[in-house]
């Protein structure tokens, strides 16, 4: 399931926003699904996940900006931001912790829990503190700039991040099937 979703999330949403000289994003795309393929690799997922503060902007929210411009669908990106959202709850969906490497873990501990205090506090419905909560932390700017102005990128994150806290992963990329 990841990796159909990684695939099309690549071929569909990433791809149309390439446009480097000599650069061939089938054929880019078709190696980095075999690279990560590869059980040879000895990368854990969770080396992936660190220092996503800094990785997320250079790998997603450019593309993000790019598909905002140009109206485009960015609910498979919108769920990557969200998955790394859920990430730094510490906790993942078996209920184990698992450590926040990241250059900017205490200030985004604070921001999330800023964040939760907030929806907790929010007088709509389960929707509304969660998009309340979202925009609260897209509006981190060292990580975020100006997204976290943009309405439409609010709005996918929150429907992503209420996937995730509602049926996990698996459901999650399921919806997108």
């Amino acid at each position: 399931a990841l990796r159909a979703f990684v695939d099309a999330m690549m071929r569909l949403e990433i791809a149309p926003t390439l446009a480097a000289d000599g650069l061939d994003p089938e054929r880019y795309r078709r190696r980095l699904l075999e690279r990560f393929a590869n059980p040879a690799l000895r990368h854990r997922t969770l080396q992936i996940a660190m220092d996503g503060s800094q990785k997320l902007p250079q790998r997603i929210l450019d593309t993000v900006r790019d598909r905002l411009t140009s109206g485009d669908s960015i609910e498979r990106l919108a769920l990557v931001v969200a998955a790394w959202i859920r990430f730094l709850d510490g906790v993942d969906e078996a209920g184990r912790s698992h450590a926040i490497e990241d250059p900017l873990r205490d200030a985004l501990a604070a921001l999330l829990a800023g964040a939760d205090r907030q929806s907790a506090q929010a007088s709509g419905g389960k929707s509304e503190a969660e998009r309340d909560r979202i925009a609260c932390i897209c509006a981190f700017g060292p990580v975020f700039g100006t997204l976290g102005s943009e309405r439409r990128f609010i709005d996918a994150v929150a429907h992503q991040s209420t996937r995730l806290r509602e049926g996990g992963v698996r459901s999650a990329l399921a919806a997108f099937d």
